[in-house]
């Protein structure tokens, strides 16, 4: 059983044929090459494309509905509480072009997704979108109440 990563060739179809090779019987150490078997052959689909630049809106539950242009198996989208991703690393994995995501309130994100494709592979990042905390906060960044103890939001 022979087996290599595709991820390093370039997409297009590939033939392959294999022959045996066994000691010769001579005691000389030379090698003897059977014949070549039938051709075989596969192809590596191109690699996918990093996703549009995903489009938030907010929701009353303090969650943000994200949508992006992109197709693929699958998507991950990352959100983050700073650009380079290293603070408050949150990743979702979805199988359509949009998610659903929690976020910490009074906490500025950042938000970016890549495509997966069937044999695993991901695409690069598409853009980093920035999402805005509306809801109003204390000095320990805790939401502000209202009288009926709805988080007051910025307009």
């Amino acid at each position: 059983t022979w087996r290599e990563s595709t991820d390093t060739w370039r997409d297009g179809r590939y033939y392959w044929r294999a022959a045996s090779v066994a000691a010769s019987q001579s005691g000389h150490g030379e090698m003897v090459t059977g014949p070549f078997g039938s051709v075989g052959e596969f192809v590596v689909p191109p690699f996918p494309t990093a996703p549009s630049l995903p489009s938030a809106s907010s929701n009353a539950d303090g969650s943000v509905a994200l949508q992006w242009a992109g197709g693929a198996t699958r998507f991950e989208v990352e959100t983050a509480e700073d650009a380079a991703f290293s603070t408050g690393l949150q990743v979702t994995e979805v199988d359509r072009s949009e998610a659903r995501i929690p976020l910490r309130p009074c906490v500025d994100h950042f938000v970016r997704v890549r495509a997966v494709d069937a044999l695993g592979r991901r695409s690069g990042y598409s853009g980093v979108q920035r999402i805005v905390s509306s809801q109003v906060c204390d000095s320990q960044q805790r939401p502000v109440l209202d009288g009926s103890r709805t988080p007051l939001r910025i307009r």
